[in-house]
């Protein structure tokens, strides 16, 4: 067990090595020309003989915690940040261990710290495709990098609306809520995807979780939330590329700011987009601001669409025996196009304010208040179709969380008031609801391999302004309501091996009516260090029906099958080949098809880069070169 010195020998160290590994490669001999550096040896001589100190970083630089350390009969774990003490004395060699990781021995010399680089095997350790993924795949479009995350179902439309949805375990046709860079992408007009504004090739970074898991509640929250980012995590890229679409990138990260530029365009699509975020130390607290500015333009034949969006986010949070976090969001967004030769316009606006404050103790009690103002309009004048208003949502949400090792739990209530004031034709009809959202959440070991996770709780949808005033006005506000019961159990040999089985019963009642159930299951097996094979399937079958006639873009599909099955092999040199099998759905029908990469360094942070992949009715090829520097 670690003492106050240990672990303040280990806070300590942990800045000094995180240099080290910035301005060096990540390779052993490197850190020993880095250890060499003598303003590190003045420094260690602070540091007690006896004790053993080190980081532990897999092969991507990235700090491994939770790694088991042993020196003989001692042993210890890695922090959060990697870092680990022993105190011992005549330690020739440390063991270390972790889940997913080759082991290794790591020889120790006096004076000197341990710098272990293990190597970790992605295929069964990352639930979503890591940034390591995303910057090999085949997959211009974010959407499809996502998806191939075990039970994301992705439905697309040959139409420029409603465009892609992402849906976790196909829990509502209509989609999931996406975070852009930390905005949420919410149109409450007519519900209509903002993801073709992110250019081809621009993720970075990408989560999805599924009902409960995260503290976002509410609207679209039973459908999963999805977290996708284009600012890189660390260090600095570039790509430059061409063929079927061309793209070209720049992001930059360092502890304080980050920004990244892009553009992308093919015969039947441009954009172009720019994000920033700043992170401003306020003492011993923080204040993290976000901008976001993007646009683009589609066309096919004589059918066009542009769209555009921006946002700014303000994030201020201070900890002190409680966490105070405030957070304020603005952005608005949109799209002019042409539907059945005549114009079509749509335009909406959040205005978000939120507090929430939770202890800092083992149970954590939290409390979570906030108003949103959603505006909207739309514009079909050609069709006598003219909707405009405004929704409010005020909520308080607590509850309480806590996790050790092997488990996590979590319970939350929400209560919301939700008021709409709108119409179409001039006509104004206010319309109110209330809604309470109670849910649980659970993950639990049954024993270091085996794991279950369950979920049983509410959630709701509120109708756009289009379903709510696009056809007879009614003086009751219908609101999908989601009661549902999700477990998944999975197996892992904490090592290659992972398998997960997961079912799924959902009842929708009011806007729309009927029931969801879905089962699937998922595997991710290192077969060899160079060759990894990720798949997951999933049967749903989906009885909703509106009850009654309204408007609303898109079909989905009643049933089906989507899944994927993902192959990958990487030499030690570099070499990455990705192959993938899929199945989504395109217009509510399957799709499936085949795609496929290749990539390799060039030295430097250079790789060149060749993939395909079947986009919508389309096959198309790029290639180009790709730079990535930590």
């Amino acid at each position: 067990m670690q003492t106050a010195k240990t672990a303040a020998s280990t806070k300590s160290l942990s800045h000094r090595l995180d240099i080290i590994y910035k301005y060096s490669r990540i390779s052993e001999e490197s850190v020993k020309r880095a250890l060499g550096i003598p303003a590190l040896f003045l420094t260690l001589a602070a540091v007690p003989a006896p004790l053993v100190v080190g980081s532990v970083r897999d092969q991507e630089g990235a700090p491994i915690p939770g790694a088991s350390v042993a020196a003989g009969a001692l042993h210890t774990t890695t922090a959060s940040d990697g870092t680990f003490a022993i105190e011992a004395s005549g330690v020739r060699s440390v063991r270390i261990t972790c889940s997913y990781c080759k082991p290794v021995v790591v020889s120790v010399k006096n004076s000197e710290p341990v710098v272990a680089i293990v190597q970790r095997y992605g295929a069964p350790g990352d639930s979503s495709p890591s940034a390591r993924d995303l910057r090999s795949l085949p997959y211009s479009r974010a959407e499809s990098a996502i998806s191939l995350r075990p039970f994301v179902v992705l439905t697309d439309s040959r139409a420029f609306l409603p465009g892609a949805r992402l849906a976790d375990r196909a829990a509502s046709a209509q989609g999931g809520a996406v975070i852009d860079d930390g905005i949420p992408d919410y149109d409450i007009a007519g519900n209509v995807s903002m993801l073709p504004v992110m250019p081809s090739f621009d993720l970075r970074s990408a989560d999805a979780f599924a009902a409960g898991q995260t503290s976002y509640t509410g609207d679209q929250a039973a459908a999963g939330v999805f977290f996708l980012n284009d600012i890189p995590a660390q260090g600095s890229d570039a790509s430059l590329i061409g063929g079927s679409d061309y793209a070209a990138r720049r992001g930059v990260s360092t502890p304080n700011a980050a920004y990244a530029f892009s553009a992308s365009g093919n015969k039947n699509a441009t954009s172009a987009r720019g994000a920033a975020q700043l992170h401003v130390p306020v003492g011993v607290d923080s204040l993290d601001l976000s901008f976001l500015g993007a646009r683009a333009g589609l066309a096919r034949s004589s059918v066009w669409s542009r769209e555009a969006i921006e946002g700014f986010r303000a994030q201020y949070l201070r900890v002190r025996d409680t966490a105070l976090q405030a957070t304020f969001v603005a952005d608005r967004a949109g799209y002019n196009t042409s539907f059945a030769s005549a114009p079509l316009s749509s335009t909406w606006s959040d205005l978000v304010g939120e507090l929430t404050v939770s202890s800092q103790t083992h149970v954590q009690i939290f409390g979570d208040f906030g108003v949103r103002q959603s505006t909207g309009l739309y514009d079909a004048n050609a069709f006598h179709l003219r909707i405009a208003g405004a929704v409010t949502q005020t909520h308080l949400d607590a509850g309480a969380q806590t996790s050790g090792p092997g488990y996590s739990a979590r319970a939350t209530i929400g209560a919301y008031a939700i008021a709409y004031n709108g119409g179409s034709g001039g006509t104004s009809l206010p319309l109110q609801a209330q809604e309470v959202v109670p849910s649980v959440y659970a993950s639990y070991a049954l024993s270091p391999q085996w794991n279950i996770e369950l979920y049983a709780g509410t959630s709701f949808r509120l109708p756009t302004l289009l379903e709510a005033y696009g056809t007879k006005p009614d003086s009751d506000l219908h609101v999908d309501r989601y009661a549902g019961l999700t477990q998944t159990l999975t197996y892992s040999d904490l090592n290659r091996l992972k398998i997960s089985m997961t079912y799924m019963s959902e009842q929708l009642s009011s806007l729309d009516a009927g029931t969801v159930h879905s089962a699937g299951a998922s595997i991710a097996w290192q077969i060899a260090p160079e060759l990894s094979v990720r798949a997951w399937t999933m049967w749903f079958n989906d009885t909703t029906q509106p009850y009654e006639n309204i408007l609303r873009f898109g079909r989905s599909a009643p049933s089906g099958t989507p899944g994927s099955l993902w192959l990958t092999y990487e030499n030690p040199a570099g070499l990455r080949i990705d192959t993938i099998y899929r199945s989504d759905f395109l217009d509510a029908l399957p799709q499936r098809h085949v795609d496929a990469s290749i990539s390799a360094p060039l030295g430097g942070g250079l790789r060149w880069f060749l993939g395909t992949e079947r986009l919508q009715d389309a096959r198309t090829v790029d290639a180009g070169i790709k730079f990535d520097q930590p």
